[in-house]
């Protein structure tokens, strides 16, 4: 992480982080500069073959685990309920009374995740959660705003991009009771105060999604009321 290398280059800090228990360097931009300095780490002792050797254990194990044959089983019916349930409980309201306009019901996406070195999540899964919760979704319905902003590194920047503060804003200037569901941490709602109503979703990720629509069908217990089964995965 770049706060690690504001006072060291990144051979140093890679030797520092392994010398510290780090167990595998991500995402290293010079990877022949730093394995030259782990060489040199190990000539002068600051790092030693014990280390070394524990952290390639350790990598072995886990390629073992992840590469290896399946063990226990997964992705049941009250497995996937459990999760969405879970992530239900997650959400936060941080402004006003967030709710699912009446059908018909547009999505506005307005996405601060794009043009990264990595793509983001697939942004299907709440229009499809919405759809299959029987909710009718069309161009000329109702606004509910859909606004993904993850934290990344690569955005340098510790908010929502002016340009997609603009579009919310936009929006809301002709919609001002329009939810918006903010699939980032809560304390980005700060970037967007004219919304009256905002729920935190945390995360753009397909799972926050559905829980998302879980929510806005909930009971007021915050739980889904959802025929068995769940929505699709």
């Amino acid at each position: 992480m770049d706060g690690l290398t504001e006072n060291m280059n990144e051979a140093e800090a890679s030797v520092a982080a392994v010398a510290a228990g780090c167990t595998m360097l991500l995402y290293p931009q010079d990877m022949e500069a730093i394995i030259r300095e782990l060489e040199a780490a190990l000539q002068d002792g600051r790092l030693t073959e014990a280390r070394i050797e524990e952290a390639l254990g350790r990598v072995e194990v886990a390629v073992a685990r992840v590469a290896g044959p399946p063990r226990g089983v997964w992705g049941r019916e009250r497995d996937l309920r459990w999760a969405l349930m879970t992530a239900v409980r997650t959400l936060r309201v941080v402004r006003g009374n967030p709710a699912l306009p009446a059908d018909p019901v547009r999505v506005i996406e307005i996405d601060d995740d794009i043009g990264g070195p990595w793509p983001a999540y697939p942004r299907s899964a709440f229009p499809a959660a919405l759809g299959h919760a029987g909710i009718d979704l069309g161009e000329g319905g109702n606004p509910i705003i859909a606004l993904y902003s993850d934290i990344r590194a690569w955005k340098g920047r510790p908010g929502i991009s002016q340009q997609a503060q603009a579009r919310v804003r936009e929006v809301l200037q002709v919609h001002p009771h329009a939810p918006v569901i903010l699939f980032g941490p809560p304390r980005l709602a700060a970037d967007v105060p004219d919304a009256r109503h905002v729920l935190a979703a945390w995360g753009g990720e397909s799972l926050m999604q559905e829980a998302s629509v879980a929510w806005l069908l909930g009971t007021t217990s915050g739980l889904p009321t959802l025929v068995a089964g769940g929505l699709d995965r």
